[in-house]
């Protein structure tokens, strides 16, 4: 599963983007750059675009890539876009875990959408049509 981690150069935002054929060692290896990416940029928003993506791992495998990403994106805004409903479901699932971690994260399919929630000029919440 090939992947790129970068910061978006006209905001503070860093970047994760996942695409072609999921596989555990490779998530493993993302979660692992992402963190350690947002690591170096506290607070900044985090967006991660599974939209190229085209499988997804099992729900155990699911529960610790969710794991991770919480706990290692504390205190910051978090967004998912996704096209498929399996990797959509994926991200809802990780979702799931953010508030015991203190990440306020939504799951989208649109990515300028995504961006406007994580700028904070929409709100969203489990039955808004936005997601």
């Amino acid at each position: 599963m090939p992947f790129e981690i970068f910061d978006a150069k006209e905001e503070p935002l860093v970047y994760g983007r996942a695409y072609g054929r999921g596989h555990r060692d490779e998530g493993h290896r993302m979660i692992t750059a992402l963190l350690s990416h947002a690591e170096r940029r506290p607070a900044v928003p985090v967006l991660i675009d599974l939209t190229e993506l085209t499988s997804v791992p099992r729900r155990s495998v699911a529960e610790v890539f969710a794991l991770r990403l919480a706990g290692g994106l504390a205190n910051r805004r978090v967004a998912f876009v996704s096209a498929t409903s399996a990797a959509f479901l994926v991200a809802r699932y990780i979702e799931q875990f953010s508030p015991q971690h203190d990440v306020v994260s939504a799951t989208f399919i649109d990515r300028a959408m995504a961006l406007q929630w994580l700028r904070g000029a929409i709100d969203v919440s489990p039955s808004s049509d936005w997601l």
